[in-house]
């Protein structure tokens, strides 16, 4: 099997834990978007999309915190500066018990990224986006995330294991 068929696969997997619903998560993800919102001229205007993983995106309220990935082709340090500090002013708001996870991510210099491209490029190629209206941008990436992950056999099998430890969770959490 072509590690393109196994992601595949693996993706199709996890699909299920997608389709739950609860509500402390719910009103995690109702947050995030309100939050976000304040910036969402600004992060559409610079191209970045906001994804969800984890326990926002698998519906699980057992560590939730803010899964949360922002993507780009580019990133300045400037714009990164300024998405610490929003990122600080949500976790000010964060009721629950898990913190902010925030990731943010140049697609141009995920293989830069050493023993974390692999989880990076498991974000781009499996989370969900916290708003569906930018899935033409989403879509984008997720081609320039495959393209990598197709050039890359160390890289797919990493991202394939990352994938893998994923699915293993989700399966331990809903009692399978």
């Amino acid at each position: 099997m072509s590690v393109e068929q196994e992601l595949i696969e693996v993706l199709g997997q996890l699909a299920p834990y997608k389709q739950r619903h609860h509500s402390e998560v719910a009103k995690a993800r109702k947050l995030l978007m309100k939050e976000f919102g304040k910036i969402r001229k600004w992060l559409d205007a610079n191209s970045y999309i906001i994804t969800i993983h984890g326990s926002l995106q698998y519906w699980d309220p057992h560590n939730l915190d803010a899964d949360v990935a922002i993507i780009s082709n580019t990133m300045s340090h400037e714009h990164m500066k300024y998405l610490w500090d929003f990122e600080n002013k949500i976790d000010d708001k964060w009721p629950w018990k898990g913190k902010g996870d925030y990731t943010e991510m140049e697609l141009t210099k995920i293989n830069e990224e050493g023993e974390y491209a692999d989880l990076l490029l498991s974000f781009v190629l499996s989370s969900d986006l916290l708003w569906k209206n930018q899935a033409s941008v989403f879509q984008e990436y997720q081609r320039i995330a495959l393209n990598i992950f197709s050039s890359d056999n160390t890289l797919a099998i990493a991202t394939l294991t990352t994938l893998y430890d994923t699915l293993k969770i989700r399966k331990e959490r809903a009692g399978v």
